[in-house]
């Protein structure tokens, strides 16, 4: 029996290809979907620890874009939770080795 050999586009090609798919949205782009492919998605992306490089690329993409009046207000409803925030009213207080450290990662530098 002869052996299948292996195909691939060439390079020019794959250039041909990509510079006629750019700018294409994708055929699922606004197909609704169903409440158990949301929840998928949602446990697939939990727990997923992303690297600096990525958090740089969204924060890039998401920089400059323009928010609605009604998502603004979404945003400051959902985010601004007064005496239901689980820190409101209390006193955040250091170990003593992060006070010896003076940095916590979470909140940048700690006061002594």
């Amino acid at each position: 029996m002869a052996k299948i050999k292996e195909w691939h586009h060439s390079e020019e090609t794959r250039r041909k290809i990509s510079k006629s798919k750019t700018g294409v949205p994708s055929k699922l782009r606004g197909v609704p979907r169903s409440e158990e492919t949301k929840q998928k998605i949602s446990l697939s992306n939990k727990g997923k620890i992303r690297t600096q490089e990525v958090k740089q690329r969204i924060k890039l993409k998401l920089l400059g874009r323009k928010l609605t009046d009604e998502h603004r207000m979404n945003i400051i409803k959902n985010h601004s939770r007064g005496e239901q925030h689980h820190f409101y009213g209390k006193k955040r207080s250091f170990s003593e080795e992060i006070k010896k450290k003076g940095v916590s990662p979470a909140l940048g530098v700690v006061p002594k």
